[in-house]
């Protein structure tokens, strides 16, 4: 007892001793302690699960196939009406993986998958890495130039579609683009009407065709942790589309990330309606089931008005949100299925802090928001569910931790150094910086793997933060850390801005508009738009002969950008555009006029569905009182 008393006092001592000195300070640990040290906790089982998959050169297919030993015959997925068991998944990526591998694919090689979410998707990536081959996961809502862009930089050999979009590769195809692209359809409702190519493979008859009881459960190929399993598409910060490389190593710190929500594979079923290309449904998600032995209900697309009827339907205990999707949810009439659920706990990305409360309040969950990036190293977490807080961080480690806050030059975008010694300069809590985290190449946490592209992996890096040398990961994220520990997401920095769940390189709508215009002058940006999440695009072109044809701009958007990437509003400029010293256009002032027709003079317009039409004063009350919607 003398021991544990001498333990209890000295505890003590310094407690008071802290309260004396540093009151402020101790208080805050004293009160985040708890926090602390469970998030700590959950911190250090997640690191010993990757660390695990590491050491053992675990990838996506050999993990999967020891839960199947435990699970064979239990539920996986649920699908529409049907009901996927671990041993059906096993046997379709085995069946994905013997053709591909008698059609000549090896490990290197790339296939693309363009289709809407269902089992078969995951049964595909998964069949495709035994063989060692990557795919390349595009999102569906790409037509055109912007799909035949990200096909060609993460170098596709072979392109699997779900027959629901033979329309979009139908256009792919007679556009002459990609034209040496090997074709595999699988069918949904229905075959394609007609072969599109003279390479183009009914991929579903032919699976059919393998016998399952001939299924080799070896390996096919020499797969190790190292390797990469995907290529995920990245607006980022700096342009064009990016295809980020996601190793297996890389794919087991997000399947870790899900450990900390406690998801129970006996009593909890998690619900996913969000796209599968995307890391938060399709990694996120999904590894809950690979991975956990957690049954998953995939959802094709997203619907405000049967999510919860879809959540009674299926008993499901959790579920995934990204982007507008609370929004969306909260601004549907009240009715009995608010409450009828089993829903424990939304986790995901880009809460609306404005309505999180009400949420919680009206549908009886618990929202967990998530802070993190496709290709990033920075990742953090909010598990007390904290309002508007994306993640926390414990306060006393904060400034060893391989995260950092960084002024930003918000003129230049650059980073601001310290005159005398020349390393970044830290903001302190209450200011907005932006979030770096440390590049550390053995730890699969803080691994950068960049993109195909080289230059563009070069402008996310910047080194001597803390050190000289030391090298930091730009998230393009501006952040702001409370005396608490809580971070808030502020902002997006450089050209991309994220509307409707999505990352919209302003670079690639540019190149678009500008194709249609004559190649003028032409500035897209993100404008606020009050009571929407995110910020919707706005374009301003520059028309000095006024000749611009506003009906062919309104086709070419229409047919050649994705919804979410099309600008809302559209303002024709009468000159030319203000440049930088750099002849970089200038965007900053046009940001801050935004589209109020009070203070632009220039003529506007808005997006309707059958293309641009002139906007006005009364469209502005609208939007800005509510009653328009945009």
């Amino acid at each position: 007892m003398g021991i544990l008393w001498f333990v209890v006092i000295c505890i003590l001592s310094l407690i008071i001793w802290g309260l004396l000195l540093y009151p402020r300070q101790t208080y805050i640990s004293l009160v985040t302690l708890p926090r602390d040290a469970f998030g700590m906790y959950k911190y250090a089982t997640t690191m010993l699960f990757s660390l695990y998959c590491k050491r053992n050169n675990m990838t996506a297919s050999k993990y999967f196939d020891m839960v199947v030993t435990k699970k064979r015959m239990q539920t996986c997925f649920m699908y529409e009406d049907e009901v996927w068991t671990f041993k059906r998944v096993q046997e379709e990526s085995l069946k994905i993986a013997k053709y591909f591998k008698n059609a000549g694919y090896k490990k290197g090689d790339v296939v693309g998958l363009f289709m809407e979410s269902r089992p078969e998707y995951v049964c595909i990536w998964l069949g495709l890495g035994r063989l060692g081959v990557a795919t390349s996961l595009l999102n569906y809502n790409l037509r055109l130039d912007s799909l035949s862009h990200c096909i060609k930089i993460s170098n596709v050999k072979g392109l699997i579609f779900g027959t629901e979009l033979t329309g979009a590769i139908q256009e792919l195809v007679d556009s002459g683009n990609n034209n040496d692209l090997h074709l595999y359809s699988m069918e949904d409702r229905s075959p394609p009407k007609k072969r599109l190519t003279q390479s183009h493979v009914n991929l579903t008859q032919e699976l059919n065709l393998i016998d399952k009881t001939d299924l080799d459960k070896e390996y096919f190929g020499q797969v190790n942790n190292n390797d990469v399993a995907f290529y995920i598409f990245t607006s980022g910060t700096t342009g064009l589309a990016k295809a980020a490389k996601m190793k297996y190593s890389r794919l087991f710190t997000f399947g870790a990330v899900v450990q900390p929500l406690c998801l129970n594979p006996a009593k909890d079923i998690l619900l996913t309606a969000i796209p599968l290309y995307h890391v938060q449904g399709g990694i996120l998600g999904v590894t809950c089931a690979l991975f956990h032995g957690v049954p998953q209900v995939i959802i094709r697309k997203f619907s405000a008005s049967n999510f919860w009827k879809q959540c009674i339907k299926y008993d499901a205990t959790y579920c995934q949100y990204l982007g507008e999707i609370m929004r969306y949810l909260y601004n549907q009439p009240e009715k009995p299925e608010d409450r009828m659920h089993k829903v424990k706990v939304l986790y995901g990305n880009g809460a609306n802090p404005a309505i999180w409360e009400k949420f919680v309040k009206r549908f009886g969950v618990k929202i967990i928001e998530m802070y993190g990036s496709t290709e990033g190293n920075c990742s953090i977490m909010n598990l007390e569910g904290h309002i508007g807080a994306v993640g926390y961080l414990p306060n006393l480690l904060y400034s060893v931790l391989p995260v950092f806050l960084g002024r930003v030059d918000h003129t230049t975008g650059e980073m601001v150094r310290d005159s005398t010694t020349g390393r970044i300069q830290h903001v302190e809590h209450g200011e907005a910086g932006e979030l770096l985290g440390k590049i550390v190449m053995s730890n699969p946490f803080r691994e950068f793997e960049g993109y195909t592209d080289e230059q563009a992996t070069r402008k996310k890096i910047v080194d001597s933060v803390r050190r000289k040398g030391d090298r930091w990961f730009r998230t393009g994220d501006i952040l702001m850390r409370d005396e608490f520990g809580y971070f808030y997401f502020k902002d997006r920095t450089g050209d991309t801005f994220k509307w409707k769940g999505e990352n919209v390189s302003t670079a690639e709508v540019e190149q678009v508009i500008a194709k249609a215009s004559g190649y003028k002058g032409v500035a897209v940006y993100g404008v606020e738009v009050p009571g929407t999440d995110g910020k919707c695009g706005m374009a301003t072109v520059s028309d000095p002969s006024g000749k611009l044809d506003i009906g062919k701009l309104s086709d070419t958007v229409l047919n050649y950008l994705p919804p979410y990437a099309r600008p809302v509003f559209m303002r024709i400029c009468g000159k030319d555009l203000e440049m930088t010293g750099t002849f970089k256009l200038l965007k900053v002032q046009l940001q801050k006029e935004g589209f109020d027709p009070n203070i632009v003079t220039d003529a506007l317009y808005i997006l309707q569905k059958e293309g641009y039409i002139a906007f006005n004063h009364i469209l502005y009350k609208g939007i800005i009182e509510g009653s328009v919607r945009v």
